[in-house]
């Protein structure tokens, strides 16, 4: 593989990054689970709220604010 399949490679696996199927992979759920959160983030267990947190570069508080609407 060459730089440039490398780079290539890598700009494939970040424009996946933020689609449901992607988001799903990062938490370890299925796509319809990881619907099923966006639809109704209390079903949310910590776990899975710290590693989106950590994901996205947020403190988890500033997640959870943001997940709720405040």
């Amino acid at each position: 593989m060459g730089l440039k399949e490398i780079r290539e490679a890598r700009k494939a696996e970040a424009q996946g990054a933020y689609t449901v199927e992607g988001l799903a992979g990062v938490l370890g759920v299925t796509a319809p689970t990881y619907r099923r959160l966006e639809e109704d983030p209390g079903r949310m267990t910590v776990e899975q709220a710290a590693t989106l947190a950590r994901y996205y570069g947020m403190r988890l508080g500033d997640f959870l604010a943001a997940v709720k609407g405040k």
